[in-house]
């Protein structure tokens, strides 16, 4: 697509986003608490234009999953310990490098009793509770390199037995130090060494996806992989304890 198109095309998805967040912002804390039938979606606050671009399309996948789930949009920086367990899921966009994310949220991330998933930065303000809780262990984030003028990095996504390519190259590198306290939705294959390591996990009813896949109009948001999973959270935090169910089977190498 031309630079123009695609220009224009981000204009659109924003202006878009930016009615719909304004909408779903107008939803108060006071009409979450009277029923938990409702989806909590946080955003970083410094980043709030191209959070609003992701919150919508979140919006989008959430509302195919179930439309009858009212939407919480709010920032990071207003968490108030105990939110999480007020909705039947919740989504934190990690969009913003660094952005300190609320102790209060961290805390609730280890041990709500509601399905949560964090997408992109900021994993590594877990510290070693990251390792201790989910068996998984931070360690930078991925790299573009060059091997004979050709482009490689963690592009290739194992989910449900296809193999999908991603355009976006940064994603959270995490290594696995307990196999036994997460399940791997999907993993991702560097296309120069071969080399696998988790790119959607789950630990009970935390979740955690390496990056945010809108970011780069990624090929794997393309296939539907956020909005597959998205669905399963919610379809399974109404009907029963994800956490005695894997979603999808280890993907075979």
């Amino acid at each position: 697509m031309p630079l123009k198109d695609v220009s224009i095309a981000v204009t659109i998805a924003i202006v878009l986003s930016a009615i719909l967040l304004g909408a779903t912002m107008g939803l108060s804390y006071a009409s979450a608490e009277k029923d938990n039938r409702c989806v909590q979606i946080y955003f970083d606050k410094n980043d709030q234009r191209r959070a609003a671009v992701y919150a919508g399309q979140i919006q989008k996948l959430l509302f195919k999953a179930a439309d009858d789930l009212r939407q919480v949009v709010t920032p990071i920086e207003e968490y108030r310990s105990g939110d999480l367990n007020r909705c039947v899921a919740s989504v934190y966009l990690g969009t913003e490098f660094d952005n300190q994310v609320p102790r209060a949220f961290l805390l609730d991330y280890l041990s709500s009793q509601q399905h949560v998933m964090w997408l992109g930065y900021n994993i590594w303000q877990l510290g070693d509770q990251l390792e201790k809780q989910m068996g998984l262990r931070f360690v930078g984030m991925t790299r573009l390199h060059l091997r004979n003028n050709h482009p490689t990095y963690f592009k290739e996504v194992l989910f449900k037995g296809k193999t999908l390519d991603k355009t976006g190259f940064e994603q959270a590198e995490l290594v696995a130090t307990d196999f036994k306290k997460f399940h791997a939705v999907a993993e991702v294959r560097h296309n120069g060494t071969r080399e696998v390591i988790p790119y959607i996990v789950q630990a009970g009813k935390r979740f955690y996806m390496a990056d945010v896949p809108f970011t780069y109009l990624q090929d794997v948001e393309k296939e539907g992989i956020l909005g597959d999973v998205l669905s399963d959270i919610v379809s399974r935090a109404q009907l029963k304890p994800i956490s005695s169910v894997p979603i999808y089977k280890e993907v075979g190498l």
